[in-house]
């Protein structure tokens, strides 16, 4: 695999609900994913935020679990320990969820980007873990 990348939140609910209009650059991350193209990590906490905006959405349970689970076949889901979860939150971002999901990402040393359709809210983030939209890493892959 060329990329092994980390999505946020962001990423599934707008590959999903196709929210906004990255909705399909998100849908071919999780497509090159599904061909083993890149692998996609994520943590549990950001697939408990899918679950609960889908919900919020108005999403069936049912769908939900028919959508998380097909997810859970391409994906693979990263712990935050205690150490990672502390720094994050002395880490100067404005969003704490935020900023504990990229040093979720930042801990792990495989991973080559952090992909988020909000870009504006990773100010803070080290450069040694590029942020990235869902279309720059697309370019970049592609280039």
């Amino acid at each position: 695999m060329k990329y092994t990348i980390f999505a946020d939140t962001n990423v599934f609910l707008d590959a999903i609900l196709l929210r906004v209009e990255g909705g399909t650059d998100c849908r071919e991350i999780l497509e090159m994913a599904q061909d083993r193209e890149i692998k996609v990590c994520t943590s549990s906490s950001c697939l408990l935020n899918v679950l609960y905006f889908l919900q919020k959405a108005g999403v069936t349970s049912q769908e939900i679990i028919e959508i998380v689970e097909s997810l859970l076949e391409v994906i693979s889901l990263l712990s935050t320990d205690e150490k990672t979860f502390i720094s994050a939150l002395h880490a100067g971002f404005s969003d704490l969820e935020d900023a504990v999901q990229y040093h979720t990402a930042l801990h792990i040393k495989d991973i080559n980007y952090f992909i988020t359709s909000n870009i504006k809210d990773f100010k803070k983030a080290p450069t040694q873990l590029p942020v990235l939209t869902p279309k720059q890493f697309i370019k970049k892959y592609n280039g």
